[in-house]
């Protein structure tokens, strides 16, 4: 693992943090069998469904030519050595900088992580995140009229902020590659309750009118920064 990440010589790692079910259909009697949530592939009218099965989470460095794993691990919420699904996303943050102590460390995250206390975590061991953000909490916002931090509710502030840089992005999902445009924009936040400063970058679709809102503790100053942190 060490050694694949050494022979790149990357100047970061991209490490995608990801909570996972994994089915086991029909099970009953295995140990530590759970219930879990699964939506790929769907029920009977494309719902999601619960069946049994294990959790996982897994971090995998994600910006080399071959994946790298730096942390996979199963568990059952019923034994008794279980203490939360937080504790071993934290597990994977700690092992992922153990491994790599002298790495600039770069967590991406969907919004299953979109938690304050992940957030302070990924500080405690001097890394970098990029999670989607879900939760519509209180954030601090900074009026420069008045020389103050004010308290506004994220959605709120999401939704109006100016969307000063368009780009046309390409990826791929499910084996086609796809264009769409995208128009960025960004504010400076702050946590109330940790006083953890923040970015929020907001990704909207014109097409549909969805936007996309990614919370961030790497600095957002410049269009250029924007589209850095879009991309990753």
């Amino acid at each position: 693992m060490q050694r694949t990440v050494a022979a790149h010589e990357p100047s970061h790692l991209v490490v995608a943090v990801d909570p996972v079910n994994f089915e086991k259909p029909y099970t009953e009697d295995l140990e530590g069998v759970s219930t879990v949530m699964k939506s790929t592939p769907p029920g009977l009218g494309a719902e999601k469904r619960l069946t049994p099965g294990y959790p996982a989470i897994t971090a995998t460095v994600v910006n080399l030519p071959e994946p790298v794993i730096t942390y996979a691990n199963w568990f059952s919420y019923r034994t008794a050595d279980f203490v939360s699904e937080n504790r071993e996303i934290y597990r994977a943050i700690r092992i992922t900088r153990a491994l790599f102590p002298e790495h600039r460390l770069r967590f991406v995250a969907d919004a299953g992580l979109d938690d304050q206390k992940i957030f302070a975590q990924m500080s405690l061991v001097n890394a970098e995140f990029i999670i989607r953000a879900c939760h519509n909490r209180k954030v601090e916002v900074y009026n420069d009229r008045l020389d103050r931090w004010e308290e506004e509710l994220l959605h709120d502030l999401t939704a109006t902020v100016p969307l000063s840089l368009k780009l046309r992005v390409t990826f791929t999902h499910a084996r086609r590659v796809r264009v769409v445009d995208r128009a960025l924009g960004w504010l400076k936040i702050r946590l109330p309750e940790t006083q953890q400063v923040l970015w929020a970058l907001v990704a909207h679709d014109p097409i549909s009118g969805h936007d996309l809102v990614l919370s961030t503790n790497m600095p957002i100053h410049s269009a250029v920064d924007a589209k850095m942190v879009y991309t990753e």
